[in-house]
């Protein structure tokens, strides 16, 4: 059996949530296989929770001149596909960005972690952004889940 996972307000949908951390709808299937053994070394792909822990994030400093880039590290994330880490300026609300196209969101830069429960990512020209160099004020990173504006760890950096 297959079920659609979304939005409250979605008739289609037969499992809702409230909210909806996306734009993309889930599909939760059960099946029975049959000769399982028959199936070595198939891998399942989706989603899969692997890390066990805090989430947690970092950054080298705590203070940037505008124009260096930002290393940001993260430990225990999901290892979602799609999960995320995103700059806003201090104070702003992911979670208003629900809907929303990139260019009316409030993120300023982001990019993917690319599945990795931990790692590390510049955050710079080279990251899907839409100001750089940033400006000399107080901003917030979230480590974000799979595609969503769900923030699972943060912390504050200021350029100056």
């Amino acid at each position: 059996t297959a079920n659609l996972i979304g939005e409250n307000n979605n008739p289609e949908v037969l499992i809702k949530v409230d909210p909806y951390p996306t734009d993309h709808r889930g599909v939760l299937v059960s099946m029975v296989m049959v000769g399982a053994n028959s199936w070595n070394g198939l891998k399942a792909c989706g989603h899969q929770q692997v890390s066990i822990g805090n989430p947690s994030l970092t950054t080298e400093k705590q203070t940037y001149s505008p124009g260096t880039p930002i290393k940001a590290k993260w430990n225990h994330a999901g290892g979602y596909r799609y999960d995320w880490v995103a700059l806003y300026p201090e104070g702003a609300d992911g979670r208003s960005d629900y809907y929303k196209t990139d260019q009316q969101s409030a993120y300023l830069l982001w990019d993917y972690t690319f599945a990795k429960p931990s790692g590390s990512l510049l955050l710079d020209k080279t990251s899907h952004c839409k100001l750089w160099p940033l400006k000399p004020g107080r901003y917030t990173i979230h480590l974000m889940v799979d595609d969503g504006f769900e923030s699972i760890a943060e912390t504050t950096i200021t350029i100056q």
